[in-house]
C-alpha cells in the first residue's frame, strides 16, 4: 500500500556510539546463534547410536530364499 505522500520517511541517524552499540550487539548474537548450532549439534552427534549389522551371510540367504518364494520357486 502506498501512502498519500510521495516522500519517504527516513530513520533518525545514529550516533557514533549507538552504531556501535547496535554493531555489538549483531556480532554478539551471531556468535551466541553459532554456538547454540554447535552445540546442539554435537548433542545429537554423542547420542547417535550405531545400528546392529546382519551378518552378510545371513543377508545373503534371506534374501535368496525371498527371492525364491517371490518367484513361486521351491
Amino acid at each position: 500500500l502506498r501512502s498519500q505522500g510521495s516522500a519517504a520517511r527516513l530513520l533518525d541517524p545514529l550516533t557514533e556510539a549507538e552504531q556501535t552499540r547496535w554493531e555489538t550487539i549483531n556480532y554478539i548474537f551471531a556468535f551466541a546463534a553459532v554456538i547454540i548450532v554447535g552445540v546442539i549439534w554435537r548433542i545429537r552427534r554423542q547420542s547417535e547410536k550405531p545400528m546392529k549389522l546382519t551378518p552378510a551371510d545371513e543377508l545373503t540367504t534371506s534374501y535368496v530364499a525371498s527371492q525364491s518364494v517371490m518367484q513361486g520357486g521351491n
